[in-house]
């Protein structure tokens, strides 16, 4: 893991999980954001834990960077 912080924004990052459901493509992870769609957010239980780890600052950018505050 990186001590470098992302050019990525944490609370454009937690908007866009809960509103829009983009935000693995927003920190680069586009590969998983089409798994993401595909499965309907894991039915459900992906969006859940994804907001969670936002929150608790531990979802990174693709780089593995935490986000920036």
């Amino acid at each position: 893991m990186s001590n470098e912080v992302s050019d990525r924004s944490w609370i454009i990052t937690l908007l866009l999980a809960i509103f829009l459901p983009v935000h693995r493509f927003y920190v680069g992870k586009v590969g998983t954001g089409i798994l993401y769609w595909l499965t309907a957010g894991g039915l459900g239980i992906w969006y859940i834990v994804d907001i969670v780890l936002i929150l608790l600052d531990i979802f990174t950018d693709k780089q593995g960077r935490k986000l920036r505050k």
